[in-house]
């Protein structure tokens, strides 16, 4: 049975997951030339804006309960003795997920570390109806994943705009997190105000075809709804270690300065999570004794 429409109750007073048809099998191709296709003709603004406006039409989901809790967004990617665990954000852009961050949780020897799946990227799973929403079911995820272990936070790319939300989350209803590591993270203020300008660097390489990445359409929508919601993300301070690791390459985006501790690895936007040095950049930091600047509230800088 469909169950209640999206929003009501069960007779027990729960609120009912949102239900959510599959996509056709071939939609995602179709997808990916047309922004292909936008990108070519310069056109990717007007692209990313269409995709926006399509994932409006897919099923959303504004609370955990109307996701489902199945505990099926947070991974573990790596064990260790360690009391710091390492929870990994990746970005919103299509074929991203918690694959990506396998070479860094071998480098991160002796920390658990963990990955997030960014709800609404799986076929036949809802889209977030806001951007509380999906950060709500994550910080749920990560606290029952990490239990009483000190959490630190990385964010690769656009996944920053995720991962520093979801500090404020955790602050808020107290468990905060002891360090936000930002991997090459654009502004999510400029991302916003620039639209597909900002993604023309990344979205040139992610097309050439170069990447084994899966270019579905359920990605495709879950990207769109996220650019469409990030205007939403607050600009919320939050008293944390901060480390932002850089690129060795120039963006079409500003990094995203929110003070504390910078490194460069000599790698380029897509290398870095599977380059050795960055997971020695985030284990050196991570040491006892380091340098870290004193964890005073971040401010938005760009």
């Amino acid at each position: 049975p469909a169950g209640p429409p999206a929003g009501e109750s069960t007779p027990d007073g729960a609120a009912a997951a949102v239900p959510v048809p599959a996509l056709a099998a071939d939609s995602g191709g179709l997808l990916t030339a047309l922004i292909r296709h936008a990108f070519n003709d310069g056109e990717l603004d007007r692209g990313l804006r269409w995709l926006m406006d399509a994932s409006r039409f897919r099923p959303a989901f504004r609370s955990p309960a109307e996701l489902g809790d199945d505990g099926r967004h947070v991974v573990r990617l790596a064990r260790g003795d360690s009391s710091v665990a390492v929870v990994c954000v990746p970005s919103f852009a299509v074929g991203s997920g918690p694959h990506l961050f396998l070479a860094l949780a071998q480098g991160l020897s002796g920390h658990d570390v963990y990955a997030c799946a960014l709800p609404g990227f799986r076929d036949g799973e809802a889209l977030p109806g806001a951007w509380d929403a999906a950060v709500e079911v994550l910080a749920d995820e990560v606290r029952q994943a990490v239990g009483d272990a000190e959490v630190v936070l990385v964010g690769y790319s656009i996944g920053g705009a995720v991962a520093h939300s979801l500090a404020a989350r955790l602050e808020r209803t107290g468990r905060a997190v002891s360090g936000l590591v930002l991997l090459d993270s654009p502004s999510p203020r400029f991302v916003v105000d620039n639209g597909g300008g900002a993604f023309e660097s990344s979205m040139r390489r992610m097309l050439d075809g170069d990447f084994d990445l899966a270019f579905d359409a359920a990605g495709w929508l879950a990207m769109g709804a996220y650019l469409r919601l990030l205007p939403e993300r607050a600009d919320t301070a939050v008293d944390v270690r901060r480390l932002y690791v850089r690129a060795d390459e120039e963006h079409s985006w500003p990094r995203w300065d929110l003070g504390g501790d910078v490194v460069q690895v000599p790698a380029d936007h897509f290398d870095m999570i599977n380059d050795p040095a960055c997971a020695t950049a985030i284990g050196t930091w991570l040491r006892p004794g380091s340098p870290a600047d004193p964890g005073s509230p971040d401010k938005e800088r760009s």
